[in-house]
Protein backbone atom coordinates (compact mmCIF):
# COMPACT_ATOMS: atom_id res chain seq x y z
CA UNK A 1 0.00 0.00 0.00
CA UNK A 2 1.41 3.41 -0.98
CA UNK A 3 0.70 6.81 0.63
CA UNK A 4 0.76 10.14 -1.17
CA UNK A 5 3.35 12.70 -0.18
CA UNK A 6 2.27 15.80 1.71
CA UNK A 7 1.41 19.16 0.18
CA UNK A 8 1.16 22.70 1.52
CA UNK A 9 -0.95 25.63 0.51
CA UNK A 10 -1.51 29.13 1.93
CA UNK A 11 -4.67 31.16 2.47
CA UNK A 12 -4.32 34.93 2.79
CA UNK A 13 -5.81 36.48 5.93
CA UNK A 14 -5.96 39.96 7.40
CA UNK A 15 -3.06 39.10 9.70
CA UNK A 16 -0.81 37.65 7.03
CA UNK A 17 -0.97 34.12 5.66
CA UNK A 18 -2.61 31.07 7.15
CA UNK A 19 -0.48 28.14 6.04
CA UNK A 20 -2.17 24.77 5.85
CA UNK A 21 0.12 21.78 5.88
CA UNK A 22 -1.38 18.44 5.01
CA UNK A 23 0.81 15.39 5.12
CA UNK A 24 0.77 11.66 5.68
CA UNK A 25 2.32 9.74 8.47
CA UNK A 26 1.75 6.01 8.46
CA UNK A 27 -0.99 6.49 5.83
CA UNK A 28 -2.96 8.74 8.23
CA UNK A 29 -3.78 12.24 7.07
CA UNK A 30 -2.75 15.13 9.42
CA UNK A 31 -3.47 18.80 8.87
CA UNK A 32 -1.59 21.55 10.81
CA UNK A 33 -2.44 25.25 10.75
CA UNK A 34 -0.05 28.10 11.78
CA UNK A 35 -0.02 31.87 11.39
CA UNK A 36 2.80 33.66 9.62
CA UNK A 37 3.75 37.33 9.86
CA UNK A 38 2.65 39.65 7.03
CA UNK A 39 6.25 39.92 5.81
CA UNK A 40 6.33 36.19 5.18
CA UNK A 41 8.78 35.50 8.01
CA UNK A 42 8.35 33.51 11.18
CA UNK A 43 5.37 34.08 13.48
CA UNK A 44 5.66 37.57 14.95
CA UNK A 45 5.93 38.33 18.70
CA UNK A 46 4.70 41.88 18.13
CA UNK A 47 1.09 42.66 18.82
CA UNK A 48 0.38 39.54 20.83
CA UNK A 49 -1.88 39.81 23.84
CA UNK A 50 -0.15 40.06 27.23
CA UNK A 51 -0.06 37.05 29.49
CA UNK A 52 -2.57 37.77 32.23
CA UNK A 53 -0.46 35.88 34.77
CA UNK A 54 2.83 37.68 34.14
CA UNK A 55 1.83 40.86 32.35
CA UNK A 56 4.25 39.89 29.56
CA UNK A 57 3.52 41.44 26.21
CA UNK A 58 2.52 44.91 25.02
CA UNK A 59 1.77 47.61 27.60
CA UNK A 60 2.84 48.00 31.22
CA UNK A 61 3.32 45.14 33.63
CA UNK A 62 0.78 45.07 36.48
CA UNK A 63 3.67 45.48 38.93
CA UNK A 64 5.18 48.55 37.24
CA UNK A 65 4.90 51.69 39.46
CA UNK A 66 3.07 54.62 37.94
CA UNK A 67 5.19 57.73 37.41
CA UNK A 68 4.55 60.46 40.01
CA UNK A 69 2.09 63.14 39.06
CA UNK A 70 3.63 66.60 38.67
CA UNK A 71 2.19 69.23 41.01
CA UNK A 72 -0.02 71.60 39.06
CA UNK A 73 -0.47 74.46 41.54
CA UNK A 74 1.34 77.76 40.94
CA UNK A 75 3.76 79.43 43.34
CA UNK A 76 2.78 82.05 45.94
CA UNK A 77 -0.61 80.55 46.82
CA UNK A 78 -2.79 82.28 49.41
CA UNK A 79 -4.04 81.12 52.85
CA UNK A 80 -5.75 77.67 52.80
CA UNK A 81 -5.16 77.34 49.03
CA UNK A 82 -3.62 74.09 47.70
CA UNK A 83 0.12 74.28 47.13
CA UNK A 84 3.17 72.31 45.97
CA UNK A 85 5.61 71.50 48.82
CA UNK A 86 8.38 70.84 46.29
CA UNK A 87 8.43 74.57 45.53
CA UNK A 88 9.77 75.19 49.03
CA UNK A 89 9.42 78.70 50.39
CA UNK A 90 7.96 79.83 47.06
CA UNK A 91 4.94 77.52 47.35
CA UNK A 92 2.95 80.05 49.38
CA UNK A 93 2.85 83.80 49.83
CA UNK A 94 4.50 85.82 52.60
CA UNK A 95 4.10 84.52 56.18
CA UNK A 96 2.64 81.24 54.90
CA UNK A 97 3.96 77.66 54.84
CA UNK A 98 2.92 74.73 52.64
CA UNK A 99 2.05 71.49 54.46
CA UNK A 100 -0.43 68.60 54.57
CA UNK A 101 -1.54 68.51 58.22
CA UNK A 102 -4.73 67.41 60.01
CA UNK A 103 -4.96 64.26 57.88
CA UNK A 104 -5.03 66.14 54.57
CA UNK A 105 -3.95 64.39 51.39
CA UNK A 106 -3.39 67.69 49.59
CA UNK A 107 -1.02 70.31 51.01
CA UNK A 108 -2.41 73.79 51.69
CA UNK A 109 -0.94 77.09 52.84
CA UNK A 110 -0.96 77.58 56.63
CA UNK A 111 -0.17 80.76 58.50
CA UNK A 112 3.31 80.68 60.04
CA UNK A 113 3.36 80.02 63.82
CA UNK A 114 -0.26 78.81 63.72
CA UNK A 115 0.30 75.27 65.08
CA UNK A 116 0.09 74.80 68.85
CA UNK A 117 2.57 73.00 71.09
CA UNK A 118 2.68 69.19 70.71
CA UNK A 119 0.66 69.28 67.47
CA UNK A 120 1.96 67.61 64.25
CA UNK A 121 4.30 69.70 62.10
CA UNK A 122 6.68 69.43 59.17
CA UNK A 123 8.81 72.56 59.64
CA UNK A 124 9.83 75.00 62.39
CA UNK A 125 8.00 78.02 61.02
CA UNK A 126 4.63 76.28 61.28
CA UNK A 127 4.94 76.08 65.09
CA UNK A 128 3.96 78.71 67.60
CA UNK A 129 7.18 77.80 69.41
CA UNK A 130 9.14 78.01 66.12
CA UNK A 131 10.54 74.52 66.74
CA UNK A 132 9.35 71.28 65.11
CA UNK A 133 10.94 68.32 66.94
CA UNK A 134 10.37 64.73 65.82
CA UNK A 135 7.30 65.73 63.82
CA UNK A 136 5.58 67.68 66.63
CA UNK A 137 5.78 71.30 67.74
CA UNK A 138 8.03 71.66 70.79
CA UNK A 139 6.73 73.32 73.96
CA UNK A 140 7.33 77.04 74.32
CA UNK A 141 6.67 77.53 78.05
CA UNK A 142 4.59 75.25 80.24
CA UNK A 143 5.32 71.57 79.60
CA UNK A 144 3.89 68.28 80.91
CA UNK A 145 7.03 66.56 82.20
CA UNK A 146 10.76 65.81 81.84
CA UNK A 147 10.36 63.84 78.59
CA UNK A 148 8.64 66.73 76.79
CA UNK A 149 10.60 68.55 74.08
CA UNK A 150 11.13 72.27 74.66
CA UNK A 151 11.94 74.82 71.99
CA UNK A 152 15.37 76.48 72.29
CA UNK A 153 15.79 80.09 73.33
CA UNK A 154 15.72 82.88 70.75
CA UNK A 155 19.52 82.66 70.63
CA UNK A 156 19.44 78.91 70.05
CA UNK A 157 20.37 77.72 73.55
CA UNK A 158 18.71 74.42 74.53
CA UNK A 159 15.93 74.30 77.09
CA UNK A 160 14.55 71.40 79.11
CA UNK A 161 11.25 70.75 80.85
CA UNK A 162 12.00 71.11 84.56
CA UNK A 163 9.83 71.10 87.71
CA UNK A 164 9.36 74.31 89.64
CA UNK A 165 10.33 72.41 92.77
CA UNK A 166 11.36 68.77 93.30
CA UNK A 167 7.80 67.87 94.35
CA UNK A 168 5.88 70.32 92.16
CA UNK A 169 3.53 68.99 89.43
CA UNK A 170 4.12 72.18 87.44
CA UNK A 171 6.90 72.13 84.83
CA UNK A 172 8.36 74.86 82.67
CA UNK A 173 10.82 75.02 79.79
CA UNK A 174 14.09 76.32 81.23
CA UNK A 175 17.46 77.06 79.67
CA UNK A 176 20.19 74.65 80.76
CA UNK A 177 22.09 76.19 83.66
CA UNK A 178 19.37 78.71 84.47
CA UNK A 179 17.18 78.69 87.54
CA UNK A 180 13.51 77.90 87.19
CA UNK A 181 12.27 79.29 90.49
CA UNK A 182 14.24 76.93 92.77
CA UNK A 183 15.40 74.31 90.25
CA UNK A 184 18.38 74.66 87.94
CA UNK A 185 17.93 72.98 84.54
CA UNK A 186 20.44 70.31 83.51
CA UNK A 187 20.92 67.59 80.92
CA UNK A 188 23.71 65.88 82.89
CA UNK A 189 25.36 66.23 86.31
CA UNK A 190 28.23 68.33 84.91
CA UNK A 191 25.64 71.04 84.08
CA UNK A 192 25.07 71.53 87.82
CA UNK A 193 27.16 73.99 89.86
CA UNK A 194 28.52 73.15 93.31
CA UNK A 195 26.07 73.84 96.16
CA UNK A 196 26.08 77.32 97.59
CA UNK A 197 25.53 75.90 101.06
CA UNK A 198 28.64 74.12 102.35
CA UNK A 199 26.45 71.73 104.31
CA UNK A 200 24.95 70.37 101.12
CA UNK A 201 26.29 68.00 98.46
CA UNK A 202 25.44 67.67 94.82
CA UNK A 203 23.50 64.44 94.18
CA UNK A 204 23.22 64.75 90.44
CA UNK A 205 20.85 65.66 87.59
CA UNK A 206 17.40 64.15 88.09
CA UNK A 207 14.40 64.81 85.84
CA UNK A 208 16.28 67.64 84.11
CA UNK A 209 16.98 69.51 87.37
CA UNK A 210 20.04 69.70 89.65
CA UNK A 211 19.44 67.98 92.99
CA UNK A 212 21.25 68.58 96.26
CA UNK A 213 21.07 66.97 99.68
CA UNK A 214 22.11 67.88 103.20
CA UNK A 215 25.38 66.16 104.04
CA UNK A 216 24.29 64.85 107.43
CA UNK A 217 20.70 64.20 106.46
CA UNK A 218 19.27 60.67 106.86
CA UNK A 219 19.15 58.52 103.72
CA UNK A 220 15.43 59.01 103.31
CA UNK A 221 15.63 62.81 103.53
CA UNK A 222 14.21 64.54 100.43
CA UNK A 223 16.50 66.18 97.93
CA UNK A 224 16.08 69.79 96.94
CA UNK A 225 17.11 72.08 94.11
CA UNK A 226 19.54 74.26 96.10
Amino acid sequence: MMCRSGWMGAIATGMGALAMLTGTAGCQTRTVYTTYAPDGGLPSEEGRAPDERTGDGDGESPGDPKPPQACVYPAAQGPTEPCCPELGIDACGAKLACAALEGRTVAVCYMERSVDDDEPCTMDRLCRSESCTNGRCAYSSNCPGPSAACAPTATGKPRLCTPETPTSPAHECTEIGANNYLCRACAKTSDCPPPQNQNKALKGCTNNSCRYKWINAPPDAPEDCE
